[in-house]
């Protein structure tokens, strides 16, 4: 797995254009494709002149003027970059860490997605506490979610 690369935090206004809602990224981040979190919601994505624009399903979770973002550039990272929080749990506790690294790459997908899906700061925190209970135990997948298919299901 590679090394992640620096996130930028900032907040921003939803704008809206010719073809659909986006962002305008700080002038100071470089790279195309990103990834992150805007207002809770886990996406994929490609910045073009330091705009993103959101999708349909995107804006409809989003669903505010404001905009809270996490953003990373990702080059061409095959696994969804993992959540600071969770990485730092991790590391102190060797044996989640250890079930982390057997479990595949969708397994751990669908962690990152069930914790960063979540709509409050202390339900994020609370999922992360739990997984790593879960993971200790040996548990590789996190059960009752709806995973991918649930995120982007638009009816």
């Amino acid at each position: 797995m590679k090394a992640a690369k620096p996130t930028i935090y900032f907040t921003t206004k939803l704008c809206q254009g010719v073809k659909g809602v986006y962002i305008i990224l700080p002038k100071s981040f470089k790279g195309d494709k990103v990834e992150g979190v805007i207002n809770g919601l886990p996406f994929r994505g490609v910045v073009k002149e330091h705009k993103l624009t959101l999708t349909k399903a995107m804006h409809a979770v989003c669903k505010a003027e404001d905009a809270t973002v996490e953003i990373t550039y990702v080059d061409d990272e095959e696994e969804t970059r993992i959540p600071k929080e969770l990485s730092t749990l991790l590391k102190l506790n060797p044996k989640a860490q250890s079930v982390w690294n057997e479990a595949t790459v969708i397994a751990r997908g669908d962690w990152i997605l069930w914790i960063t899906s979540a709509k409050k700061a202390e339900t994020r925190l609370s999922r992360i506490e739990k997984a790593i209970s879960m993971l200790s135990s040996g548990k590789k997948r996190i059960c009752c979610f709806g995973g991918r298919n649930w995120l982007i299901k638009t009816s």
